[in-house]
């Protein structure tokens, strides 16, 4: 993991801000994020950076994000692993919580237009066109 680790991070920190400069994305939580309210904090206990893990909501919620599993993706697999070689992402109002209406993931704090994405170790300027042309069809 020391030899991959910098890459995630490198990858999951370059997804992030991206993402932050897109009009389709409500937030972006990532603590590489000088807007992220842990920033601070993980500036003092991650000096080398956190991970590849970004979560983000997209505006227009679950409908948007099932749309962006439609498009997305040339690179990542919907899957639940993090810290694997290859991107994954999912949305868990259409995977892991499918079984929960859109009162119900609010209650447990889980957006219905919420994606996470876990980096891996391809090119970060791969992986943002792969995001970018997903948001296009949104």
């Amino acid at each position: 993991l020391h030899v991959r680790m910098p890459r995630h991070v490198e990858n999951g920190q370059a997804v992030a801000e991206f993402l932050e400069k897109q009009d389709k994305v409500e937030f972006v939580n990532y603590p590489g994020l000088p807007s992220n309210k842990y920033y601070e904090t993980a500036k003092k206990y991650m000096p080398d950076g956190g991970c590849g893990v970004v979560s983000f909501e997209l505006k227009g919620g679950r409908e948007a994000a099932e749309k962006l599993h439609e498009e997305v993706w040339k690179l990542a697999a919907i899957e639940t692993h993090v810290a694997d070689a290859r991107t994954c992402c999912l949305n868990p109002a259409t995977s892991t919580h499918r079984q929960m209406n859109d009162e119900q993931l609010k209650a447990a704090g889980i957006p219905a237009g919420l994606i996470r994405i876990s980096c891996g170790l391809e090119d970060k300027k791969d992986l943002i066109a792969d995001i970018a042309q997903a948001l296009e069809a949104i």
